[in-house]
């Protein structure tokens, strides 16, 4: 695995900004998107856990708004719901998937193995996740060209036709369902009554572009990983133990979201030495938070053996992200599958890396070295 050539210039690079800012003003008022934003490891961790103070019932985009959404709701409503879709994502529900993930990941490199060369993002960071979503929702396959499109498309914008989707599987086309969670919740009673098209569309909404927002930059961030610190292949080849805290350090290192939605401060609070009137709103920059000095130590330094690592890329509090640990899953396995089957992986001529990780980021060409067969060794 070689050294990329791709030389990062300053201005693409926001590391080297957030350090300043969480030295010298961590929390910072800006009037363009007339909120404050929070730089520093603790007071983001505040933000993300004073649900009282810091409230998420605040407008975030126009999807979260046009879903009935429990990414804007607090504690205890936010439990009440997001108990009606825990079950799929607890550790033991996710593990049992590991052979069906292991099975789509093993399917999207043989298309790609004879080439030498593959898209990370077209050949599998977008069609992995894509395909998860539907097995955990009980989309329709036949309906996949359908729901690839609007999960391309995805930008936080309103989507009347991803909502008219939605309103079809449960109405005149529900007989083509598969099992899953919108089957449950067609059944599931909230307070003893059944759910109302809005908060089952919501439910479906928010699930969808979940996965897609954040599974797919998510996967691309790992290649770029391994791209950026060529010597971590073979430590993992040698040592397939490190590849879950590797997993952790590509979190922190490269969040697949590094700014999550707005909190809205509910009284007068000072965060920061900075005074936050009632109203305002609240903008927690994770990536900044995850390379914070007092946490971490050599905080731009990429260590696959870290530890502890509490990043918060996957939030903390009441609104930690709901497929943690079936994000982590789907991770590992393709961390797992690559390392196996490719002995050589190199960005193409026409790549690009971003440091900020690879959020917005369409393609990541790559050239890539099969292994004999003979050669290739189970890492998962």
């Amino acid at each position: 695995m070689n050294n990329p050539s791709q030389t990062f210039s300053q201005p693409q690079n926001p590391y080297p900004y957030y350090q300043s800012m969480r030295e010298q003003q961590p929390v910072f008022y800006d009037q363009d998107q007339q909120a404050w934003q929070v730089f520093r490891y603790a007071d983001v961790e505040r933000v993300f856990t004073e649900y009282q103070t810091f409230s998420s019932r605040t407008p975030c985009c126009p999807f979260t708004t046009d879903f009935h959404s429990f990414y804007r709701m607090d504690p205890p409503e936010l439990q009440r719901y997001r108990s009606l879709v825990s079950q799929p994502f607890t550790p033991l529900a996710v593990s049992r998937r590991a052979s069906q993930i292991t099975s789509l990941v093993t399917q999207l490199l043989d298309q790609v193995a004879d080439r030498g060369q593959m898209d990370v993002i077209d050949d599998l960071a977008f069609p992995l996740p894509l395909r998860m979503m539907a097995e955990v929702l009980g989309l329709p396959s036949s309906d996949e060209d359908r729901y690839a499109a609007w999960s391309q498309t995805l930008n936080g914008e309103e989507m009347p036709e991803l909502r008219a989707y939605f309103h079809e599987l449960r109405t005149s086309r529900q007989s083509l369902l598969r099992p899953g969670i919108i089957t449950s919740l067609l059944e599931a009673r909230l307070d003893g009554r059944p759910l109302t098209e809005e908060e089952l569309l919501g439910f479906c909404g928010q699930l969808f572009i979940g996965t897609s927002a954040e599974m797919t930059p998510f996967l691309g961030n790992v290649v770029q990983s391994l791209l950026e610190h060529p010597e971590v292949a073979d430590e993992m080849r040698g040592e397939p133990d490190l590849i879950p805290s590797a997993i952790e350090e590509m979190l922190r290192f490269y969040p697949p979201i590094p700014i999550t939605g707005p909190r809205r401060a509910t009284v007068d609070v000072e965060l920061g030495g900075q005074r936050l009137r009632e109203g305002q709103r609240v903008i927690p920059v994770m990536a900044s938070a995850n390379r914070d000095d007092a946490v971490f130590a050599d905080p731009d330094h990429f260590d696959i053996r870290r530890q502890p690592n509490p990043h918060l890329s996957f939030v903390t509090g009441p609104h930690i992200c709901p497929g943690a640990y079936l994000s982590r899953l789907i991770a590992q396995i393709v961390l797992a599958a690559l390392l196996s089957r490719f002995e050589d992986i190199q960005l193409a001529p026409s790549g690009q890396l971003v440091p900020a990780g690879m959020l917005g980021i369409k393609h990541l060409p790559l050239i890539v070295g099969s292994r004999t067969m003979s050669s290739q060794r189970n890492l998962w």
